[in-house]
């Protein structure tokens, strides 16, 4: 029940920055797929990775190329680029949450989508 709980928070915290979209309803209850729609996802994994901030990019059944899970979704291209991917364990808090939010939303201020 956490996890779904945590998750539920997650997504609506996300939700709230505007350009981020929900990918891929119906999850698992410990993961959530978001995309910051325009901005590559392999920025968003490196800057938040350098705040310690642990997340990945796509699904996890891909490495180095585009992800079968994410295409099968026929996403545009500005949608799929910005695909990230969030865990949550049972040590998950909310306060976890709000730093991944106030993280995503510093990123997208400080950053240049994708033309």
């Amino acid at each position: 029940r956490h996890m779904a709980d945590i998750k539920a928070y997650c997504r609506e915290r996300l939700l709230s920055i505007p350009g981020v979209v929900p990918v891929g309803e119906g999850t698992a209850p410990h993961i959530l797929s978001v995309s910051l729609v325009g901005y590559p996802s392999a920025n968003i994994v490196t800057d938040l990775g350098a705040q310690g901030i642990c997340i990945s990019a796509g699904s996890a059944c891909h490495r180095g190329r585009a992800s079968h899970v994410v295409s099968a979704l026929h996403l545009d291209k500005k949608t799929a680029a910005g695909v990230i991917r969030i865990s949550f364990g049972p040590d998950t808090s909310r306060t976890d949450i709000d730093g991944l939010y106030q993280a995503l939303l510093n990123h997208k201020n400080q950053r240049f989508p994708m033309l």
